[in-house]
């Protein structure tokens, strides 16, 4: 799937190349690519197939390195929301359980995320 992370100093919008990558539990997200909307950079890229539940995710920009630890608890009075934890789940009408892939929803059932 289309994976986009939001924050700041992402780059300059025009370059991303080998100083700009995001892993998700070791595994490089790819296709990477910086979104400019209305002076704001994002970075968007397509994250290879995993199993549901918390991932280690490293990004690295103009080689600066952050990690975000899957293990890692969150105390929601004393820290900003952008440190929490990536959460992989299952689209709507798919399920699955951490660290199982995700399977279509059989028939009659009701599953994943809803709207």
């Amino acid at each position: 799937g289309s994976l986009r992370w939001y924050g700041q100093n992402f780059g300059d919008g025009v370059t991303t190349g080998s100083a700009t990558n995001i892993t998700i539990s070791g595994m490089e997200c790819q296709e990477m690519r910086q979104i400019v909307d209305l002076n704001t950079v994002s970075l968007e890229c397509t994250t290879q197939r995993d199993t549901v539940g918390a991932k280690n995710v490293t990004l690295v920009i103009a080689e600066q390195t952050t990690r975000i630890d899957a293990n890692r608890t969150v105390n929601l009075l004393t820290e900003p929301p952008q440190l929490f934890h990536y959460l992989s789940l299952c689209r709507a009408n798919f399920y699955g359980r951490e660290g199982e892939y995700c399977a279509p929803c059989p028939l009659g059932g009701v599953c994943g995320w809803a709207d």
